[in-house]
């Protein structure tokens, strides 16, 4: 819910959920848009444990991932979305992406 409206997203269809640059403020961004809300992201890597903490900004659903480059540690969406997943975290999103596949 996001004030007065709810919203209903399908887990598939989200790509990343992110920190914005306004304090306590989240944008998630599925396939169908971008939404920006309140909240803490950790709250979120509790209760959807399918979401992967690829940084402290970022969580990211590792079945929209369509390319990783290990070189650059940058992870690419289809949407022209990319992040960066952290040096600590590629281990094992190596292992999750081998695992989904």
């Amino acid at each position: 819910s996001i004030g007065v409206r709810v919203f209903n997203f399908d887990l598939d269809d989200v790509l990343i959920l992110e920190t914005a640059k306004i304090p306590h403020r989240l944008n998630l961004f599925t396939k169908s848009g971008k939404y920006e809300f309140y909240g803490r992201l950790q709250d979120y890597e509790k209760k959807y444990t399918e979401l992967f903490r690829c940084s402290r900004s970022a969580l990211i659903n590792i079945k929209n991932i369509s390319e990783y480059n290990a070189s650059t540690k940058m992870i690419y969406f289809d949407l022209s979305l990319s992040c960066k997943c952290s040096i600590t975290k590629t281990r094992e999103l190596k292992r999750r992406i081998l695992a989904n596949k």
